[in-house]
């Protein structure tokens, strides 16, 4: 999938598009261009804009929670430290 954006903002979409970004940005005179593709549980997003580009990979989010979250706590432990006026903490220790 390939996302043109205008100059005065407007948005066309092409499915399917073969193309290279760059002479497809300028083609359609579009700012710029960007091209989406899911493969093999990756998301890979690269963009264009006149002398500027950059490419951005996702892994599938299942692996990614899986292996870069590992150390992260599942769970967050709450304690009140002081009073509360109106209140009340009911809970069993």
């Amino acid at each position: 999938m390939v996302i043109l954006v205008n100059r005065d903002g407007g948005i066309h979409m092409i499915a399917d598009a073969d193309w290279e970004l760059e002479p497809m940005r300028l083609h359609y005179g579009a700012g710029a261009a960007y091209r989406v593709n899911r493969k093999g549980g990756h998301v890979r997003l690269d963009a264009r804009r006149a002398n500027e580009s950059c490419t951005l990979v996702a892994e599938n989010p299942l692996r990614a929670t899986r292996n870069g979250l590992a150390d992260f706590p599942q769970y967050l432990l709450l304690q009140q430290s002081e009073p509360i006026s109106g209140v009340r903490l009911d809970y069993a220790e």
